[in-house]
């Protein structure tokens, strides 16, 4: 703190004099707020935020008038009127939702271009987020498809919508920072920084600025809390454009539900899957054209309409795939979703010639198609990454497949789709800093000039009930409103000094315990940045033991520094985020019995048979399952497991044994792969947790369907097309076994040993009884999924 006050006024008595508006001498005011008669709600709340910032400041209110009082000689113009007109001050040179400030001759003029979403959302803006939407939907279009939310309508406050391109309300931010405000963190009393002072004067200005990027958004219904809300216009959170983000082709399939020909869903394994786009098929383009020209009607002032794929599209229909399916990982689909694209595009342009279109690179058809050369300029792509995760190197190839896509589109034809959520409910991801300042500069500077469409970031959240004291739907704000504050920084400032914005953030929000803070997050973006897995497990991840007990070493000190003050009350808000750390390593700690491995040379032939010679010795191995929840050892049923690791480290290879004394009462009623009918027959899951944290997820039946996946808190974890390709069930009068060869690369599996164990649970469920029966190698005593409760599995 001391070093920034030493050079600011070091730079004030170098500076020469310059003129300037006093607005409050003495904690008296000088100056009145002019807001044009009829102002909307945006420029309204700019004036209100202005007077009432100012007055915290100083001490001073300014009035707010709509007619100028001739008798108070200094003015602030809020908003473009006939006196910032009378002026010569225009906006019509200010692009996207920019913002000037002019100061000079005893007025302010603050305006900036105003951008709502609303006349364009027309009779569906006041029914957000509710199921009056699709009702409307449904209405008008006399279809059941499911209504295309083309933005996130919630975060409606003052009659504003956060994602509004509020220009005035920017410009007013911008000049309480220049008298030295800062809002670091969504809660107006933790989070709000003031240089108080009895006097304020505005230097003299002719202050134009502009957003690097048309649009930027942060989704998942941020800005529901007042004060959350204010602090996202703070950064110049907002939009000049509506670029929706809908994933159309699934809102027209509605899972079979709309009476579409059968000839728009896919066939796949020789069945119909409605989940499943036939992209081929004129009627499900003709049907997609048709949804987008609905969307057309209900949205007259729409600039684009969305061509995009079902979201988590996996499955390709059989006869397509022998044409279309591409073998490179990210490329799968991309040629066959762009040959549907570009024929939609065709169809609507006959009608629509004005019309733009958007669509995603995501998932399977994330590369750029082959079939494409130059994608039109009236088409812009959503490209899907992940930042935070470019430690990985999977994930590092996000910058490459970015660079293949500039050379395809032009530079305002490219959004940049991106997840920064991994403390999001559904990831339930431990408490910890996730700071990734060096990958978001780098992902900045690699867009700047080339990529200007700009950004819609999925961020952390929570549903409004997680804490008692929630008034932010931003989850853990303690934790994670840094990234946040810098993200809407490098969107405005293209030359941002990002070592010199830190140092100020440590200085004026930490006050005297700033060294230790700035330990705490340049610690905390070390952890964050190894680069091993995200999963954390007892035997592997990226998050050591140690590291929790240095955070809290760090914080503690830091608090002690602060004492109780605004500075203490800070850090107390990031200590009570993470307080679930400190138990994090004991939980994770394996409670199963060991289980040694032998290592063999030879390749085994996957046919279930377990009496082969690649199974000599298995009855002194064979592990036996206990009963779920007593533990005990049953004696009406049998179950036994044996493993072979591969002395090429290749794979690992699972026998079970099922002893059953009613095999014509075996329920065997799925037969589709990955359905969750599985889950209802006779079955055996195995599970692993390997050194690395990866916990692939096996499951057969006695008929021999199967499920297999990687289960892991971090989706970004998962390993593409994860499959297990070899596995065979063998039946005999008085028992079934299975055998299965899961292969070690795809986990990022390494040989486990003593010191560093992989997790094991094997698991049958017999539904061939009078009741279910649940049978485990490591009891858990409820569920089968419960990690806690796994063996420790090491080759011997």
């Amino acid at each position: 703190m001391k070093n920034i006050i030493l050079s600011i006024a070091l730079s004030l008595a170098l500076a020469p004099a310059l003129p300037a508006v006093d607005l409050v001498r003495d904690g008296k005011p000088l100056a009145e707020i002019v807001v044009p008669d009829g102002a909307g709600a945006s420029v309204v709340l700019a004036a209100q935020e202005l007077q009432a910032h100012l007055e915290r400041i100083s001490g001073a209110c300014l009035p707010v008038v709509t007619n100028p009082t001739p008798e108070i000689k200094a003015k602030v113009y809020v908003g473009e009127s006939e006196h910032t007109r009378n002026l010569g001050i225009k906006i019509d040179d200010v692009k996207y939702d920019g913002f000037k400030i002019i100061a000079r001759d005893n007025y302010v003029a603050l305006v900036g271009r105003e951008f709502s979403i609303a006349p364009i959302l027309g009779k569906y803006a006041g029914l957000e987020g509710g199921p009056g939407q699709r009702k409307l939907w449904e209405q008008e279009t006399g279809k059941n498809w499911r209504y295309p939310g083309i933005t996130d309508m919630r975060g409606r406050q003052f009659g504003v919508f956060v994602d509004d391109g509020t220009g005035t309300l920017y410009a007013i931010y911008e000049l309480l920072e220049q008298l030295g405000m800062r809002w670091y963190l969504p809660m107006a009393d933790l989070g709000i920084v003031y240089q108080e002072t009895k006097n304020v004067s505005i230097r003299e200005q002719d202050m134009k600025r502009e957003p690097l990027f048309a649009v930027r958004q942060f989704n998942n219904g941020m800005g529901r809390f007042k004060d959350e809300w204010l602090w996202y216009k703070f950064m110049k959170l907002g939009t000049s454009k509506i670029f929706p983000q809908t994933h159309t082709v699934e809102y027209v399939l509605a899972a079979g539900t709309n009476n579409l020909p059968a000839d728009c869903y896919g066939r796949v394994g020789g069945k119909i899957n409605y989940h499943v786009p036939r992209l081929t098929s004129g009627s499900l383009r003709a049907e997609t054209a048709l949804f987008l020209e609905k969307m057309i009607e209900a949205y007259p002032g729409l600039e684009y309409v969305p061509i995009s794929m079902p979201d988590g599209w996996l499955d390709m229909d059989d006869d397509d795939a022998k044409k279309w399916k591409r073998t490179e990982p990210w490329g799968a689909f991309s040629d066959y979703s762009w040959d549907f694209i570009m024929d939609v595009r065709k169809r609507l342009k006959a009608k629509h010639p004005g019309i733009k279109f958007s669509t995603f690179a995501y998932s399977e058809h994330k590369l750029p198609p082959n079939n494409v050369e130059i994608i039109p300029q009236d088409t812009s792509i959503s490209f899907c990454q992940n930042s935070t995760l470019w430690m990985l190197p999977g994930f590092r190839r996000d910058l490459q497949v970015r660079e293949e896509w500039m050379k395809k589109v032009g530079p305002d034809c490219m959004l940049v789709y991106d997840y920064y959520f991994d403390h999001a409910p559904p990831r339930s991801f431990p408490p910890i800093p996730v700071i990734f300042t060096k990958f978001m500069e780098e992902n900045f500077r690699g867009m700047y000039g080339r990529a200007t469409l700009g950004f819609w970031v999925d961020t952390s959240w929570h549903t409004g009930n997680e804490y008692d004291w929630c008034r932010c739907t931003l989850r853990r704000p303690g934790l994670s409103h840094l990234m946040v504050y810098l993200h809407n920084r490098f969107a405005w400032d293209d030359k941002l000094d990002l070592a010199k914005t830190l140092e100020e953030y440590y200085d004026l929000f930490y006050g005297p315990a700033r060294k230790e803070m700035k330990e705490f997050y340049e610690f905390a973006e070390e952890v964050w940045s190894r680069p091993a897995a995200r999963q954390i497990s007892a035997g592997g991840g990226f998050l050591k033991e140690a590291d929790v007990i240095r955070y809290f070493d760090i914080l503690k000190r830091a608090r002690a520094r602060a004492g109780d003050s605004i500075y203490g009350k800070r850090i107390d808000l990031i200590l009570s985020e993470m307080k679930p750390l400190e138990t994090l390593f004991e939980g994770l700690k394996r409670s199963g019995p060991d289980v040694a491995c032998p290592v063999t040379a030879e390749k085994p032939q996957i046919d279930g048979d377990l009496n082969k010679p690649f199974w000599r010795g298995r009855e002194k191995d064979a592990c036996i399952l206990r009963e779920m929840f007593a533990g005990e050892t049953p004696h009406h049923v049998k179950t036994t497991a044996a493993f072979r690791w591969l002395a090429d480290d290749s794979a690992i290879v699972v026998g079970v044994e099922c002893f059953e004394p009613k095999m014509d009462k075996l329920v065997e009623s799925c037969q589709d792969r990955d359905a969750m009918a599985i889950f209802a027959d006779d079955n055996v899951e195995i599970r692993f947790e390997t050194d690395k944290g990866i916990r692939p997820l096996l499951i057969v039946t006695s008929r021999g369907t199967i499920l297999d996946e990687c289960i892991t808190e971090n989706l970004a974890d998962l390993p593409n097309f994860y499959t297990v390709r070899e596995v065979a069930v063998k039946k005999y009068p008085d028992r079934w076994t299975l055998e299965a060869k899961i292969d070690t690369k795809p986990i990022s599996g390494e040989r486990p040993t003593k010191q560093s164990p992989w997790g094991v649970n094997i698991c049958r469920q017999r539904m061939a009884g009078n009741k279910p029966e649940y049978y485990m190698f490591s009891p858990s005593g409820t569920v089968f999924f419960d990690i806690t409760s796994m063996g420790n599995l090491s080759v011997r």
